[in-house]
């Protein structure tokens, strides 16, 4: 497998989301209840609350990128850490940070009880 393309789909995706995390972080410091009434301060709160969710999610899908960056690294990058078997390639299109073949990611989620992007 080339992982050319997918190195700098991911290089690119890293840089991306480590500048959406920086701006949501200080969306977050920024986002005051000065003078605020009782309802102002709710709101403003939730405001805050979304942003370091937002913050968050980017920094796990971050973590991700940089997982598969190392696997691309280790020349294991496209192979199943749970079954070692290959990760099909529309899959990595969609999901390039993923570690796991549809199957296996089907497992997890029924597992827990959730869903992630897949192809």
């Amino acid at each position: 497998m080339d992982t050319t393309r997918y190195r700098d789909r991911l290089q690119a995706l890293e840089l991306e989301l480590m500048s959406k995390v920086d701006d949501e972080r200080a969306n977050a410091r920024e986002t005051t209840d000065e003078k605020a009434d009782s309802l102002d301060r709710s709101v403003v709160d939730q405001l805050r609350d979304q942003y370091f969710g937002l913050a968050q999610t980017d920094l796990e899908i971050l973590d991700n990128v940089r997982a598969a960056l190392g696997r691309i690294d280790a020349g294991t990058f496209g192979i199943c850490t749970v079954g070692a078997e290959p990760i099909g390639e529309m899959r990595l299109d969609a999901v390039p940070w993923t570690p796991y073949c549809l199957q296996h990611q089907e497992e997890l989620e029924a597992a827990a009880q959730i869903r992630t992007p897949r192809a």
